[in-house]
């Protein structure tokens, strides 16, 4: 567990007096949520697809002493924490205030598991043919897999901005709210999806705003280049021929 999750967690103990330490993360979560999407979406798309809640998270514990000033510290604490590396910070700061139970076992396992589905010669052989690669990640989590695939793209000196786009289902809603915000915060292109749990149907979905700002932009600027070139090809061949 890293030292700063353990930090955060222990402020987020001694600020809900009341109230069990799950709630008042859940909130900060939700507030994460809401305003991250709102951004990436705009309100009217997010009201659309989710309830809008009745009483704002911050404002949802005033009774409790968890005042405004109170919330918003422990938001900046967790937003800078998020800015550091690709850690899974909100994951370890369930884990240690007891929200989920980390299994740093099964998260090195399923790693593994990606690495030797995606090795780096496929990734990069994706990347050539269509100028980005796609990674599908069904596994119940945080988000922490496929940001430690865009921390793998950086250390390879690949842009993941440009050419990383995730992919990844949820039945939790508390993990569809922790991946989104993580994703989201580390700028990493991707469709997040809230599916139900029986026939996988999908209850909500939302891009981060990676993808809208950075990797669909970059995107059609590639393929207009591709078709330009391609048009150039076929006027030299055509040339050649007359």
């Amino acid at each position: 567990m890293r030292p700063i999750a353990n930090l955060i967690a222990a402020e987020f103990c001694e600020t809900a007096h009341n109230i069990h330490p799950q709630e008042l993360f859940d909130a900060v979560l939700e507030h994460f949520f809401y305003m991250m999407a709102c951004r990436a979406h705009g309100a009217d798309d997010l009201w659309q697809q989710i309830e809008k809640p009745s009483t704002l998270p911050h404002d949802r514990f005033k009774p409790n002493g968890v005042s405004h000033d109170k919330f918003r510290h422990l938001v900046l604490r967790i937003i800078e924490a998020l800015k550091t590396n690709f850690d899974d910070v909100l994951g370890d700061i369930a884990a240690c205030i007891d929200v989920l139970y980390n299994t740093p076992d099964v998260c090195v396992m399923a790693k593994q598991v990606i690495q030797l589905q995606y090795p780096s010669d496929a990734i990069a052989a994706a990347i050539e043919d269509k100028g980005f690669f796609v990674f599908g990640c069904d596994v119940e989590g945080t988000g922490g897999i496929p940001m430690d695939l865009a921390g793998a793209f950086v250390e390879n000196g690949i842009d993941y901005h440009h050419h990383l786009f995730v992919q990844t289902n949820q039945v939790d809603i508390r993990l569809f709210r922790m991946s989104y915000v993580q994703l989201h915060a580390r700028e990493v292109p991707a469709y997040v999806a809230l599916v139900d749990e029986k026939d996988g149907t999908e209850r909500a979905g939302f891009n981060t705003s990676a993808y809208f700002d950075q990797f669909q932009p970059y995107q059609a600027k590639l393929e207009k280049a591709r078709r330009n070139t391609a048009k150039r090809s076929r006027n030299r061949a055509l040339s050649g021929h007359i």
